[in-house]
């Protein structure tokens, strides 16, 4: 006989009390929904601060980037000296 998984189940509305704010509030009391409200402003105002911060961060891997690679160019980089230049520079 199969048996039926009740993760899956579907809910059944009728029987199921609906608890809501106001039952909340009444049964915790307002300590709890100040609680509530004060982790909720904390989480927003946690991720208006880490948005400006990650668009920083951003601006600053793109410039060194730039500048690594600017740094780094063949052109910029200094060929090796061959052993007859550095003995013909300080005879001179």
């Amino acid at each position: 006989m199969p048996t039926q998984n009740t993760a899956t189940a579907p809910i059944d509305h009728e029987t199921t009390p609906m608890v809501n704010l106001f039952d909340i509030l009444n049964s915790q009391g307002m300590p709890a929904m100040a609680r509530f409200a004060g982790t909720l402003l904390l989480f927003l105002a946690l991720h208006l601060i880490r948005a400006p911060l990650l668009l920083a961060v951003r601006v600053i891997e793109a410039s060194m980037r730039r500048v690594n690679t600017y740094a780094t160019a063949p052109e910029f980089i200094a060929a090796p000296v061959r052993q007859e230049d550095r003995v013909h520079a300080y005879a001179a």
